[in-house]
């Protein structure tokens, strides 16, 4: 279910969302009128999967040249990954950071195949992290970037598997 709500917001990124105006931040109750927007978008795609292959052909007045096709590789790079990420987030081996991405964890070092599959996940999923928001600020020009880096990171914490190392605002780190 929680990465059912990652994979909306990337259609939300990916589909008709680049020709809307962003809205007005104004909170009403716990979640702004963006965070709603955006979980809106988790659950779009959650429907509409297969959009995501679907949309090549599609122009992007959004997108730089080039970046259209990154946003696909990291999409399906991450989707490759989530198996290792997951299990690599519930063991404590990575943990969720403030800023949305991906820090080394573990008090041991873990075996060399298992530190080296570490490794690459880590690098890998920080850069697909990095297009994704990068998207996000595209969509939304007229908000802060530390608000929309804050709002990402908070689904990347809601999509973390119970048992992973989550960051506090103290810096220091607690278990889900």
């Amino acid at each position: 279910m929680r990465h059912l709500f990652w994979q909306t917001l990337l259609c939300g990124l990916l589909c008709g969302a680049c020709s809307l105006q962003a809205p007005e931040i104004k909170v009403t109750g716990e979640r702004s009128l963006l965070e709603k927007q955006v979980l809106g978008s988790y659950q779009s795609f959650s429907r509409n999967q297969w959009m995501v292959t679907s949309l090549r052909g599609l122009p992007d007045s959004l997108a730089p040249e080039g970046e259209r096709e990154n946003l696909l590789k990291s999409i399906r790079r991450r989707r490759f990954n989530q198996d290792d990420r997951l299990r690599l987030l519930a063991a404590g081996w990575l943990g969720e950071g403030l800023d949305g991405r991906l820090s080394l964890r573990g008090e041991t070092a873990p075996a060399p195949e298992e530190a080296e599959l570490r490794e690459r996940v880590l690098r890998q999923e920080n850069l697909d992290r990095e297009a994704l928001l990068g998207r996000l600020q595209r969509l939304y020009p007229g908000q802060e970037p530390a608000e929309l880096a804050a709002i990402f990171a908070a689904i990347q914490r809601d999509e973390a598997p119970k048992g992973a190392w989550l960051q506090r605002a103290d810096g220091g780190w607690e278990r889900k």
